[in-house]
């Protein structure tokens, strides 16, 4: 697995790699949380939503290992959490505010 192939986007990211004629593709979203509004710092959670493994042009179901989501999730955080706010931290927290402000409403 190369990480330096990972495509990191707004909330997803794909890897695409190969290994002895084995195709690996996946597709995994991430999302902020633990976020403080006064510091910006925060954590990100990583999912992988889609995983495939092409053998011989045959489509085979794959999940990354431990180890794999261990590496990947990493490789997200340093890109992100280097500048959270360049990837969306504050319209998150704007939405997070917006969801409770709603709930806060219903139940008055």
């Amino acid at each position: 697995m190369n990480l330096e192939d990972l495509e990191i986007d707004q909330y997803t990211a794909n890897l695409y790699y190969e290994i002895d004629g084995v195709e690996f593709i996946m597709t995994f979203d991430w999302d902020f949380y633990d976020a403080d509004p006064k510091t910006y710092e925060c954590k990100i959670d990583v999912y992988c939503t889609e995983a495939e493994q092409w053998i011989n042009g045959i489509k085979h179901s794959y999940f990354p290992s431990v180890d794999e989501m261990k590496a990947i999730k990493t490789a997200i955080e340093n890109v992100v959490l280097e500048s959270p706010v360049d990837w969306g931290l504050v319209e998150h927290l704007e939405m997070e505010l917006d969801f409770y402000n709603e709930q806060k409403n219903e139940n008055l």
